[in-house]
């Protein structure tokens, strides 16, 4: 047997680098010098990274990176104070919006990079998010309530012209933040923006506000 190869007949465990895992059957274990358990996959198909008793399907002893995430950022400059009617949406927005109602347009201003990937999942143009993979996605809109006429702001989070998560607020003499967080299950392909009521100001200078996203799993 090749040194460093270890088969446990009786247990059926395998190790490369390692005698075996004790108290274990039918398991797989590559060590490297100084990194104890560096891989390991047990009977039940758990994996290990760092650790030789994985308690999921993949347990990990450590940080995570990876080289893009799926993460997007983007934020409004270049214009004072932005009145959400005339064009700035794509369809046909009520001023009555609730989380009733479908087909709602979405805000097309969020002009600013702040960070997406090397090929983009957020299209500025559209206002819309698009969904590279399925999965369990983190959205947050934090929008700047400008004191014009209205100072009212209605505003929610929407999935294929959905709404999903709503907020209202009055700015009353003062500017406010009108956040929206919703967690949301997409689909390859699924489409999120953010979308408010015509004939509202949102204020549109320095990245006051933005709309934001990420896989978490």
């Amino acid at each position: 047997m090749p040194p460093g190869l270890y088969v446990g007949l009786s247990s059926g465990n395998v190790g490369i680098g390692t005698t075996g895992i004790a108290g274990t059957s039918n398991a797989v274990n590559l060590t490297t010098s100084g990194a104890s358990g560096a891989i390991t996959v047990l009977a039940n198909g758990n994996v290990g990274i760092g650790t030789t008793n994985p308690q999921a399907s993949l347990h990990v002893n450590g940080y995570i990176r990876t080289s893009e995430p799926i993460a997007f950022s983007y934020g409004i400059t270049g214009a004072t104070t932005i009145l959400t009617a005339n064009g700035d949406f794509n369809g046909n927005p009520s001023t009555t919006n609730t989380l009733s109602q479908t087909n709602l347009g979405v805000f097309k201003r969020f002009n600013t990079k702040i960070y997406d990937r090397t090929v983009p999942t957020f299209n500025t143009a559209t206002g819309l998010f698009t969904a590279p993979v399925a999965g369990i996605y983190y959205f947050i809109a934090n929008i700047h309530v400008y004191t014009g006429t209205p100072t009212t702001l209605n505003g929610g989070i929407v999935k294929n012209g959905v709404p999903q998560a709503w907020s209202a607020v009055s700015a009353s003499s003062i500017n406010r933040q009108c956040p929206v967080i919703v967690i949301l299950s997409l689909s390859a392909n699924d489409l999120v923006g953010w979308t408010c009521a015509v004939n509202q100001h949102v204020y549109g200078a320095d990245n006051y506000s933005t709309f934001s996203g990420y896989l978490i799993c």
